[in-house]
């Protein structure tokens, strides 16, 4: 056979085959959908400034830092229960499983450099250079009715977050009420993987390094009704007996101490077309047996072109309940502000606002910081101007006076998209002045200047460059620049038959 009848031969050969393929595939029984969408975040920061100090002739501190952040997640791991839909409907439950990892190093010549004192202070600093922030499997309407994590996982509250390593459960009622259930360990700095952000203020580390703290918490909240959000929760912390080696090494108490001990509440409403809503939410501390924060805040959009909100805060700093701090009297700081805002057409927005701070003495353990007399105050306000088109401007204006000293601080930022939004440009320039007779040496001024340059390499995937040149009352001059890396992107796995 010649090789043209070669050819052909193989030709028909080839058709033949794909032709019993396509029957096949046509008369095969249909196999459900089976797939996943996996997300992968990546971003890497790198930043290096130096310092040139005051009144020293060529001192200088550098500063090296490398960040890096992943984020992994894996959606939809529960198939549809239609063959002919794509997405599992959300009222039929699903799984997920979500990651957050920091992976983070100081490069710093102070880290090889420091002597004597500064060598002793640098050792205490957290040489843990991997943090778990989260990582969890989560379903949602588990049968219709059950929402549940296990793993590292944080929670809101309407005044505060927290983390802990164990479950949580949530059942869902007819009657549009949820109740949850939480256990597990408290997330702490010092903890292999820990993540040193969720620390309960006051811990004293060195000390609790090797400590458990056991949590646990139940919550109430209304679901799936429109315009409305209510919960109430109440969360205990507790630290458990420590070991005798421990005692006696660190002369700690023979018994378990409560922590944190705290009841939360929250109720917003929102308005039909977003006309008016209104947030509030309040913490009551058993362990000062008083009702710490408090905050309200309220919205409306009066209108097509003016929007006005007021807002009312009360604060108390919470420490660890084992913290030495609580025996001293805490500052109560309320904080009320009005904000408007003013469309002065397609493309301007106006905002301005005003502020009031309060300073009340401190109540101490146990008292009640709302009635504590008023020590003293401080008043503010800012204005800022908004222009967004294919060129971006924004000025904002604020300043404060009076219980701490007089701030004045201010910016002037631009920005253009070109070469079809591949490439942006950003200046911005900003500066501020501090005038403090009670701390002369927090007095002084600065001022900087940011040039960004931020290219979209690919559909989620983006690499910034920052420069930024600065001088003040505190030092001669300054420059710091950073990288970042960004990758967004996802696959979904699985095809349908």
């Amino acid at each position: 056979m010649g090789p043209v009848g070669m050819a052909y031969t193989m030709h028909t050969t080839a058709r033949s085959a794909a032709l019993a393929l396509v029957v096949v595939w046509g008369i095969w029984p249909p196999a459900p959908c089976r797939a996943s969408e996996v997300r992968v975040q990546t971003r890497t920061y790198g930043e290096a400034y130096t310092l040139r100090l005051t009144g020293l002739a060529r001192a200088t501190v550098p500063r090296r830092r490398l960040v890096q952040y992943v984020n992994l997640g894996v959606y939809d791991l529960l198939p549809p229960t239609d063959a002919s839909t794509l997405r599992r409907d959300p009222e039929d439950g699903q799984l997920r499983i979500v990651t957050s990892m920091r992976l983070r190093h100081d490069f710093g010549a102070y880290l090889r450099e420091a002597e004597q004192d500064a060598q002793r202070l640098v050792d205490t600093i957290d040489g843990r250079q991997v943090d778990v922030m989260y990582a969890f499997v989560e379903g949602t309407r588990l049968g219709g009715w059950l929402d549940a994590r296990v793993g590292r996982q944080f929670s809101m509250t309407g005044l505060d977050f927290y983390a802990f390593d164990g479950g949580w459960l949530r059942a869902r009622t007819p009657a549009h009420l949820g109740i949850a259930v939480a256990s597990g360990l408290m997330v702490r700095g010092a903890d292999v993987l820990g993540a040193p952000n969720y620390e309960l203020d006051g811990t004293d580390t060195s000390a609790h390094r090797r400590a458990v703290a056991p949590m646990v918490a139940v919550e109430a909240s209304l679901l799936d009704v429109p315009g409305w959000i209510a919960s109430v929760g109440w969360r205990q912390t507790f630290e458990t007996a420590p070991s005798s080696e421990q005692r006696a090494d660190l002369n700690l108490p023979e018994s378990s101490a409560v922590l944190e001990s705290l009841l939360a509440a929250r109720l917003a409403w929102r308005g039909p077309r977003g006309r008016l809503a209104v947030d509030s939410s309040i913490r009551y501390d058993f362990g000062q047996a008083a009702i710490t924060d408090g905050r309200v805040e309220v919205r409306s959009r009066l209108t097509k072109l003016h929007a006005a909100s007021l807002s009312y805060q009360h604060t108390t700093p919470i420490f660890s309940l084992d913290s030495i701090f609580n025996v001293f009297d805490l500052a109560v700081v309320e904080l009320g502000q009005l904000t408007w805002d003013v469309t002065l057409g397609p493309r301007w927005q106006l905002s301005s606002h005003g502020l009031v701070r309060i300073f009340r003495d401190g109540a101490g353990a146990g008292g009640s910081s709302w009635s504590s007399p008023v020590a003293a105050t401080s008043q503010g306000g800012g204005l800022s101007v908004a222009y967004r088109g294919r060129l971006r401007g924004m000025m904002d204006a604020r300043a404060i006076a009076g219980e701490g000293g007089a701030r004045v601080s201010g910016f002037a930022d631009v920005a253009s998209s070109l070469l079809w939004d591949r490439l942006v440009l950003e200046g911005r320039l900003y500066g501020n002045y501090v005038d403090r007779a009670e701390t002369p040496w927090s007095e002084g001024w600065n001022t900087s200047l940011q040039a960004i340059v931020r290219g979209n390499l690919w559909d989620g995937i983006s690499l910034s460059w920052l420069a930024e040149p600065g001088t003040g009352s505190r030092w001669r001059w300054s420059f710091r620049t950073m990288l970042l890396l960004s990758m967004d992107w996802q696959v979904r796995g699985g095809a349908r038959r």
